[in-house]
């Protein structure tokens, strides 16, 4: 082989690894916290450090905190409030009102819920294995028969991640990322509309690094007339008061012995949807002896069947951080023995 051949091949080479590097550069900073991905597009996150969490029906952000990967974990540790839950809580939670009470009540709230992982056991794997011992725990403690919250066993998406292990969770990470960077690219340097057909988004969640919190920079719903529906269950969206949902006692009651050794505080609450069942959450959550919040606002409407649209997570939102500020839970909270995460770091 002549040397300027060598040359050549050697320099297509470094070419090749360099962009690999550049590549596995952006998708470790953003999954980290890089938030690079905001230089892209008019639906990029607001701001700070966010990561992709949810691509097209992929879930992303199991990996996230079951590995560590980035610092998620290390706010969720130092949170004073720390939820839990299925993605009807990530959705329906506005993030911009959650940021503005944490600031308000200085208080450090982490939103530790997550999609296709409605059960209980996801959340009680990491607590346990991260060490996660927020002074309370909120727990959306949904009863509809796709996300029972108080039932065991991990979805196949959970399975998948704890199976294959950290190496090549990262490397699935990486594709991703880069499918989306790719994507991001060739719409402002068009060079192959196959990138398009096969990467463009019809479903992009974003999660923050710092506070957990769900955004929705894309999320195409799945009928055809594309249009935010009423929510059809009746009372607010929490089911006729006579409702009965699924028995629970036992699998609650094995939640609250776990609980019990990590020390928080319990609260729990429901995001309404088409089947929830409020009163038997009442009732269950009586029994418990925990205190249960949900507050009835009307004219609510769905995205897809079963989250909350934008504008109805916002008037959510407002009416349950009113319900969240007079629980006994808060009130109680012992502030001058026990700081909180935010008035400590305020004193730095």
């Amino acid at each position: 082989m002549k040397l300027s051949d060598r040359n050549f091949f050697l320099s297509i080479a470094y070419f090749v690894a360099g962009l690999f590097a550049f590549f596995l550069i952006l998708s470790g900073a953003q999954f980290g916290g890089g938030g690079l991905i905001n230089v892209f597009g008019d639906k990029s996150p607001p701001h700070g450090t966010w990561y992709p969490s949810i691509y097209n029906g992929v879930v992303l952000d199991q990996d996230v905190f079951y590995y560590n990967i980035g610092a998620s974990i290390r706010h969720a540790r130092e949170a004073d409030i720390l939820m839990i839950g299925s993605s009807r809580l990530g959705m329906g939670l506005d993030w911009q009102k959650l940021e503005s009470f944490s600031r308000e009540k200085n208080l450090k709230i982490y939103n530790m819920s997550f999609g296709s992982a409605g059960s209980m056991d996801l959340s009680l794997e990491l607590i346990k294995m991260h060490h996660l011992t927020p002074k309370i725990l909120i727990a959306n403690i949904d009863n509809s028969p796709d996300a029972i919250f108080f039932s065991r066993g991990f979805t196949d998406q959970t399975k998948l991640v704890m199976a294959e292990g950290q190496f090549r969770r990262k490397k699935y990470l990486f594709s991703k990322n880069t499918q989306l960077w790719l994507w991001n690219l060739n719409r402002y340097i068009p060079f192959s509309s196959w990138l398009t057909s096969q990467f463009e988004p019809w479903q992009l969640m974003y999660r923050s690094v710092e506070t957990g919190n769900w955004y929705s920079a894309y999320f195409r719903q799945m009928n055809s007339t594309n249009q935010e529906t009423p929510i059809a269950n009746s009372n607010f969206g929490y089911g006729d008061p006579n409702c009965k949902g699924p028995e629970q006692v036992e699998a609650a009651r094995d939640f609250l012995k776990e609980m019990a050794t990590v020390g928080s505080r319990l609260l729990f609450t429901l995001v309404p949807h088409n089947s929830a069942c409020k009163a038997s959450l009442e009732k269950l959550s009586k029994d418990l002896n925990v205190e249960f919040f949900a507050p009835d606002v009307p004219a609510l409407t769905l995205r897809d069947g079963s989250h909350l649209s934008e504008s109805s997570a916002a008037k959510f939102t407002e009416k349950w951080l009113q319900q969240l500020a007079e629980a006994r839970a808060l009130k109680e909270m012992n502030l001058t023995s026990t700081e909180t995460t935010a008035v400590k770091s305020a004193k730095k």
